[in-house]
């Protein structure tokens, strides 16, 4: 995996691990991460397709990240960003987010599209191992 971005180290072997618990690590070592920290962000993270490979398939993405965040927050967003990377990558979610695993979604709260419960679900499972590996 590339990481662009000014990130601390410490972050940035977080975000390896999540990437290497939610991706192969074939598709990992092809994956590109433009990480950006915008002040007065309206959400704590946001995941956009910036780049395809030769077969069309989303490869390099841009993690829009809110600045200043408590770390746990930060590193919970970073897990539930790269959960949407993950979801882009194999073809789960689609970039309009209107579809999930070939079904279409009209008119679903956001928080309860599966591709979000997806996620927050999987954030908190990576945040509390990345807890108990480093402390």
């Amino acid at each position: 995996m590339i990481l662009q971005g000014r990130v601390m180290r410490s972050h940035m072997a977080a975000i390896d691990y999540f990437a290497s618990q939610l991706l192969t690590p074939q598709l990992k070592s092809h994956i590109i991460l433009k990480i950006r920290f915008i002040k007065n962000l309206p959400v704590c993270g946001f995941t956009e397709v910036d780049g395809y490979n030769s077969q069309g398939k989303p490869r390099e993405f841009i993690l829009e990240i809110q600045r200043g965040m408590s770390e746990k927050e930060l590193l919970c967003t970073f897990a539930h960003e790269l959960c949407h990377v993950k979801q882009y990558a194999y073809g789960e979610l689609n970039e309009k987010g209107t579809r999930w695993l070939s079904r279409k979604y009209d008119n679903v709260p956001y928080n309860q599209t599966p591709w979000e419960k997806e996620a927050y679900k999987t954030e908190e499972r990576l945040y509390k191992q990345w807890l108990q590996m480093n402390n």
